[in-house]
């Protein structure tokens, strides 16, 4: 998906959906399937991305892990499948974006988007970049976070 090779994308993750196994982590299955909504939606295939959202949601639902973080993701193909032109759904991005950052700020919630931060696709639409470029670009953000939070760490205060 890096590469945005999105056709050959679908085919692999039909392939790892419809793999009979019974023992594959639950958040792998459901990160899974919210890779296979992006997918859908670069292909623009959005008739399947209703069909595929009521599944994402039952299986999430089931397995009784659904974070905020999924809620939104799945409340956002919702609402992008039904804007009518691509200004729509430029918007319902910027405004899903948003709602992200402020999801996770929460510990718990930022876990959920390990196994797919839809962040990074988030940017790459809305700033015009190609994927590879925006996931280089948030592994440097995360880099320059972690080093802060080191050197701050490390500033001993000063005794009077």
């Amino acid at each position: 998906m890096i590469q945005e090779d999105f056709s050959t994308a679908l085919q692999w993750i039909n392939k790892f959906l419809n793999h009979p196994r019974t023992n594959i982590r639950t958040d792998l299955q459901a990160g899974a399937r919210l890779v296979n909504l992006v997918i859908h939606y670069e292909l623009g295939n959005f008739d399947l991305i209703e069909y595929n959202l009521k599944s994402t949601y039952r299986f999430i639902y089931k397995q009784e892990r659904m974070h905020n973080y999924e809620r939104r993701v799945l409340r956002f193909f919702k609402d992008a499948i039904g804007e009518t032109d691509e200004a729509g759904r430029l918007e319902c991005m910027r405004v899903f974006r948003e709602e992200l950052i402020l999801i996770m700020e929460d510990p718990f919630e930022e876990r959920a988007s390990q196994i797919f931060n839809i962040l990074v696709w988030l940017n790459s639409r809305l700033d015009g970049l190609p994927l590879s470029v925006a996931k280089a670009n948030e592994a440097n953000n995360l880099i320059g976070i972690k080093q802060r939070k080191e050197k701050d760490a490390n500033k001993v205060p000063k005794i009077k």
